[in-house]
Parts: C-alpha cells; sequence; structure tokens
C-alpha cells in the first residue's frame, strides 16, 4: 500500500485571525467605559435620572454593566466565530490514499470522513466517533450515494444540494 500524500495546513490565515479576533477584544474592553460614558450623557441630557428620581439611574455601575452586556455579547459572537474557523482551518485533513480521496474535519469532540473513490461515481460521507453519538449509540454513521443529487447528511450539510 502507498503512502498517503497529504495536504499541508498553512498556519498564515489562522495566525492572522486569532490577532485579529484578539484586538477587535481588546477594543471591545475599551468600548464599555466608552459606551458607559455616553449613556449616562444621553439619560441626563433627556433628564431621565431627575423626572425618575431613582438613585440607580445616578450610579455609573448600571451604565458599566449596560456596557459590558452589549459589548460582551458582541465579543462572544467573535469568539464563537473564530472557534469554527480554527476548527475549519487547522483541524481539517485532505489526503490521498491509493484511489481514495479523503476530507477528514476533526475538532474536539467528533471526527467526519468525506470518502470519494476517483475510480467510481459517488460519494461516501463517514461520521465517527464523537462523543454526543458515543452516548446515542451513534458511533459510526456511513451514508453512500451513487450521484451528488440525493447526497443529504444531517451532519454536514442544512439543506440537500442541489447540483
Amino acid at each position: 500500500m502507498e503512502t498517503p500524500i497529504r495536504l499541508k495546513i498553512n498556519p498564515i490565515p489562522p495566525v492572522f485571525v486569532t490577532l485579529i479576533v484578539f484586538g477587535v477584544l481588546y477594543g471591545c474592553y475599551f468600548a464599555v467605559e466608552i459606551s458607559a460614558i455616553y449613556l449616562q450623557k444621553f439619560t441626563d441630557f433627556l433628564l431621565i435620572p431627575k423626572v425618575l428620581n431613582l438613585p440607580i439611574l445616578q450610579d455609573q455601575r448600571l451604565y458599566i454593566a449596560v456596557g459590558v452586556i452589549i459589548f460582551g455579547y458582541i465579543g462572544l459572537g467573535f469568539i464563537l466565530d473564530w472557534i469554527r474557523f480554527i476548527g475549519r482551518t487547522c483541524f481539517t485533513v485532505l489526503f490521498l490514499k491509493g484511489d481514495f480521496l479523503f476530507l477528514e474535519r476533526k475538532f474536539f469532540f467528533d471526527k467526519n470522513v468525506f470518502q470519494w473513490n476517483r475510480k467510481q461515481n459517488g460519494i461516501q460521507v463517514i461520521h465517527k466517533t464523537g462523543l454526543l453519538r458515543g452516548f446515542l449509540g451513534l458511533e459510526r454513521i456511513v451514508i453512500v450515494s451513487p450521484d451528488f443529487k440525493t447526497l443529504y447528511s444531517p451532519f454536514f450539510f442544512r439543506v440537500k444540494t442541489e447540483i
């Protein structure tokens, strides 16, 4: 049997994306203070604390908490997108072993494999070794399709593919 030919992963895009994401998170940290100041000035301009006469509306911690909630939510979105990007770039392997071309997607809890035979039509999708799938008794699911029009995999595609 021949040795597999592997496609090397370029580490430069994940490094740049990581730096950009952490730069945005650093910016979100400073935006909390700025947004708290402007939110308090805006409520003072509208005379809301004087009309309602609530002591909590004059407390700076309320406005900082609102800023943390808003920019924390934005930062969480960036972190979740970063995790998905790293999973798709750094933990994806493409290799050729004999007549089979394999695309493996690994992440923390699972491993999915696309398997193509170059001499036959169709595709084989193998889902295996997931922690959740292990609990459900679905350690290995094999989906074989003779053409791409009938291929449907709930783990890879949200809707049926139309080619």
